[in-house]
């Protein structure tokens, strides 16, 4: 059986109207994690997604955050992931991680509960002053960038530590 033919409506060939692009490719470098420090970081994806198969707990959700370097654009982005709960007994430690992110990032929460997707959409522009770490290399002997995501100022710390062995 022939299949009718579909008449595309658009022209299929393109002109190229440039024929020569000047540059140094000398200054063309792959880009480099930034040192550790303060930067001014801003939320730019934000996107609900799965834990691996790798995980303590595969296909627990979880928000995938891309930041970037607002005031140094040649620093490549990275991300930061937030494990939702999932029902298990880390779920309280979870939602501590999340609620210090959204703090951070005075991204506004309701007390009640929140719309995963909702949420996601409104981490998207957020900014914040955040320190950031470097990572281990991996097998490719690449560093990458870590957030540390503070303790939320003004609230008690957990009680009962206990203090280090004394050597």
């Amino acid at each position: 059986m022939q299949h009718p033919v579909r008449r595309l409506n658009y022209p299929t060939k393109r002109v190229i109207k440039m024929t020569f692009i000047e540059t140094n490719f000398d200054e063309i470098v792959e880009p480099k994690a930034a040192p550790e420090g303060k930067y001014q970081l801003q939320v730019v994806k934000s996107e609900v997604t799965e834990t691996g198969p790798n995980s303590k707990n595969p296909g627990a959700p979880m928000y995938k955050v891309t930041l970037g370097f607002a005031d140094a654009p040649n620093i490549p982005n990275f991300q930061h992931y937030i494990v939702l709960p999932s029902g298990t007994d880390t779920d309280q430690q979870k939602l501590l991680g999340l609620k210090r992110f959204l703090v951070l990032f005075n991204v506004p929460f309701d007390n009640s509960g929140f719309d995963i997707e909702g949420l996601a959409m409104e981490m998207v522009g957020a900014s914040a002053e955040g320190s950031i770490t470097l990572g281990e290399p991996n097998e490719a002997g690449n560093v990458y960038n870590s957030l540390m995501v503070p303790r939320i100022k003004g609230e008690q710390t957990g009680a009962g530590r206990a203090s280090p062995p004394r050597r």
